[in-house]
């Protein structure tokens, strides 16, 4: 006796078990109005839970659960950089909105620090990246391009292997 039984009646009912009169019949507080008979049931077998305890538990959850809808809705519609506040399982948790996350940033750039450019626009990304003005230049061979490999402006370059060297050569090495 004191266990809870929810009973799969329509609608869904719940008692507490006063007594168990056989094993087919029992008694339950308050007393079901009509007798239910052949209806699906399960029984709480927890001794931590009884009626009241079910039904403050049942009101806690319904309390959050309106506590917290209105920032659910501010959460899932704003397009503003803001946080909001909830109640889960008791504890306040402050979760960034919808609008804050699409702005991935305090100012809608993701900082260098963060794996971004900390920049909005393709010219402040290349400064916060120290690209300097090359990033932005064509590979060519004439003035105001980047020098390719085979660029006739580098003179004086030897390969790494082959070739012939002119001009004086002086060595210096440790004495």
């Amino acid at each position: 006796s004191g266990q809870t039984i929810i009973v799969m009646s329509s609608p869904v009912q719940i008692f507490q078990i006063s007594s168990v009169d056989n094993s087919t019949s029992m008694t339950v507080t308050p007393a079901a109005s009509p007798a239910l008979s052949g209806q699906k049931y399960g029984i709480l077998v927890s001794d931590n839970i009884s009626v009241d305890g079910l039904a403050q538990a049942m009101s806690q959850l319904i309390k959050e659960y309106d506590e917290n809808i209105g920032a659910w809705e501010t959460f899932a519609t704003t397009s503003a950089n803001q946080s909001i506040t909830v109640t889960i399982n008791g504890t306040s948790v402050t979760i960034p909105g919808i609008g804050k996350l699409a702005q991935k940033g305090s100012n809608g750039a993701l900082a260098v620090a963060d794996g971004g450019t900390g920049a909005t626009n393709d010219a402040d990304a290349r400064t916060n990246l120290g690209l300097g003005n090359s990033a932005t230049r064509s590979v060519g061979t004439v003035t105001g391009t980047v020098a390719a490999g085979d660029d006739s402006r580098i003179t004086g370059a030897l390969q790494k292997t082959g070739g012939t060297l002119t001009g004086g050569l002086n060595l210096k090495g440790a004495p």
